[in-house]
């Protein structure tokens, strides 16, 4: 038992003269840089392919002769860009047509209710003569 105090006694002292030996000093570099205001620019390069987030194909209301085509198949558009101009003259003309049409019917309901109007002056005198016609007879 005497031997083991000494061992264990040995191994402490040991120990403890380790941990108060000096330890080495780490020596840390400090560097010293002036800060500037600026922006921060991030650049990345990758290879890869591209997908279209969306491509649609084109329907319309109208039917008509397209004079011209603004875009080509495969370019990007934008909500609301002209893609294609129609050749509007037979539109023009149908509305011009239209429009002749709509005059002339105006005309004819005018003319209709000055018929009218008359028909009604013509009724209420018939009916003048005829109630003068009963108060004679009935006299």
């Amino acid at each position: 038992m005497k031997k083991k105090f000494v061992a264990v006694s040995a191994l402490l002292i040991i120990g403890v003269a380790g941990a108060c030996a000096p330890q080495p000093t780490i020596e840390t570099r400090q560097q010293i840089l002036p800060v500037e205001r600026g922006d921060l620019v991030v650049r990345v390069s990758a290879d890869g392919s591209l997908v279209l987030p969306e491509q649609r194909d084109l329907t319309f209301a109208t039917a008509g002769t397209i004079k011209e085509i603004l875009v080509g198949e495969g370019d990007s558009v934008t909500e609301g860009q002209v893609l294609a101009r129609l050749d509007t003259v037979d539109l023009e003309r149908a509305v011009a047509d239209a429009e002749q049409a709509l005059r002339s019917q105006e005309l004819m309901v005018r003319s209709l209710e000055i018929d009218l109007a008359q028909y009604g002056r013509d009724a209420q005198a018939a009916i003048r003569n005829a109630e003068i016609e009963l108060e004679k007879a009935t006299d």
